[in-house]
């Protein structure tokens, strides 16, 4: 049965101050405003998400490390045209890529989605190929952009953050957290400032919970090594990587060893791109996924 969907309120960035100003903002809060955050509890647990759009079929788009449903606003717009989309907000309170997974089922249920296709960028992609693993019957097709390749030893590296995650004090994780996300964000050239003032707030309004919850989930993808890769062998979607050249978080080796074991998928790699090129150029990427989808590029994405 489904349940009513109480609107909750946008929070984690205020867009009233000078460095959030422009273009940008103004299309956030247009969005926002035509876009109601709605909430729901599944398992015992509060998801929030936005919920748009209209067509026979759906896309669940997952958001990156930060976590936020909003900052995928030009993606939502565009496919929203064609396709009912779901975006959620990552609660902090999971911990793990299976609890996302089930979770995620849960909203679909919660939404009557019975299957869609699913969209994952960086972190993204984390969840959206656990979703995948556990609950292939509920996916159409997956769009993999900046996959990490799960290494072991890497899960080792997280556990001492994990410890400091849990002992130090909170305004010195975020101190953390914006250095280690610096170079990520010097590679966005349009829109710089917006997206440099928009994500020191979202890491300003970090719980130390929310900090945790993105270490816990990313030593559990790095810790089961090549187990927590997806299964294809039972499933009969399409698979699409989405990379770029260069990619500071995957090597060459990660990717041929990603590509090797997704052996049957279809391949996109955006020279002149970076990590963070969803975000700098949403126009390039967002014509990549309408190919995919069989849809029109021209149809779905108007530049502002």
């Amino acid at each position: 049965m489904r349940t009513s969907n109480p609107k909750a309120r946008y929070g984690a960035v205020r867009l009233s101050s000078p460095d959030l100003s422009g273009a940008l903002a103004s299309e956030l809060e247009a969005f926002r405003a035509s876009h109601p955050l709605r909430r729901t509890e599944i398992a015992g647990r509060a998801w929030t998400y936005i919920a748009s759009g209209s067509g026979a079929e759906a896309i669940i788009i997952l958001p990156g490390a930060h976590g936020l449903a909003e900052a995928a606003f030009h993606y939502i717009t565009a496919l929203e045209r064609h396709y009912r989309v779901i975006t959620p907000n990552y609660p902090a309170e999971i911990l793990t890529l299976a609890d996302l997974a089930d979770g995620l089922v849960g909203l679909m249920d919660h939404v009557a989605i019975r299957q869609a296709h699913v969209l994952g960028g960086s972190f993204g992609a984390l969840v959206a190929q656990a979703l995948l693993q556990r609950h292939g019957d509920r996916v159409l097709s997956v769009m993999l952009e900046h996959a990490l390749f799960p290494r072991r030893r890497v899960g080792v590296l997280i556990l001492p953050l994990m410890v400091m995650a849990r002992t130090l004090p909170t305004q010195v994780l975020r101190i953390m957290l914006r250095l280690a996300v610096a170079p990520f964000q010097w590679q966005i050239a349009r829109g710089r400032a917006f997206w440099d003032a928009y994500f020191r707030r979202v890491i300003a309004s970090f719980s130390r919970q929310d900090i945790l919850a993105r270490l816990s989930v990313l030593k559990d993808f790095h810790a089961h090594g090549r187990a927590s890769l997806a299964k294809l062998k039972d499933w009969s979607g399409r698979v699409l990587v989405v990379a770029s050249e260069p990619d500071t978080l995957m090597t060459p080796q990660d990717r041929r060893d990603f590509l090797l074991h997704y052996a049957e998928a279809e391949f996109e790699l955006l020279s002149g791109s970076s990590h963070m090129g969803a975000v700098d150029e949403p126009e390039r990427y967002i014509a990549v996924y309408t190919r995919f989808l069989g849809s029109s590029a021209d149809d779905q994405w108007t530049p502002v």
